[in-house]
């Protein structure tokens, strides 16, 4: 199995403090389900802004967020390590236990990248104007392999957000 993110592209987006900025990301098995991604996200982003309504700063982290969560952390470093500890990646028959280490391994290295660059950084959210939005928090609350499989893994998160004030700013 070798979707998943550009673990290079990631860290660089990472560390210029640029990932945030994004207004779309998606790092799946194939091409044309990350374009899907992109391009369904990107639409709503565009609609939003038609209609007068602006970008939902909580909804564009989230997405965001989620998409790192899933498609880098899951998908790019956790789950070869997953299948290490099971002889059948595809049919689990331990879920319990193999959802328990999931949780895990998720939450060690969601910790190293949240505590470089998410938690206590200003980030810009690409369509905000006017504020810095400052993560008091991000967390996995649940972890959870809902086919039974280590092909994908579904998560529950909990994100604390602050915004600052600041000039204008366009992405």
């Amino acid at each position: 199995m070798s979707n998943g993110s550009s673990p290079g592209l990631v860290k660089a987006l990472l560390e210029r403090g640029t990932y945030f900025k994004l207004g779309a990301y998606a790092g799946w098995n194939t091409a044309g389900n990350s374009a899907g991604t992109v391009v369904a996200q990107t639409a709503v982003i565009a609609a939003m802004k038609m209609a007068g309504r602006g970008v939902n700063v909580e909804n564009q982290v989230d997405f965001l967020f989620y998409s790192l969560l899933q498609d880098y952390v899951y998908s790019s470093v956790v789950r070869s390590e997953l299948m290490k500890k099971t002889d059948k990646p595809m049919n689990i028959e331990h879920p319990v236990e193999i959802e328990r280490i999931l949780k895990h391994e998720v939450e060690r290295e969601l910790g190293k990248i949240v505590g470089d660059y998410i938690v206590g950084k200003a980030n810009r959210i690409w369509g905000d104007t006017g504020r810095e939005t400052v993560f008091t928090s991000a967390r996995v609350r649940k972890a959870r392999l809902p086919w039974g499989r280590l092909f994908e893994a579904d998560f529950e998160t909990e994100i604390g957000l602050a915004g600052v004030q600041v000039e204008a700013f366009n992405a």
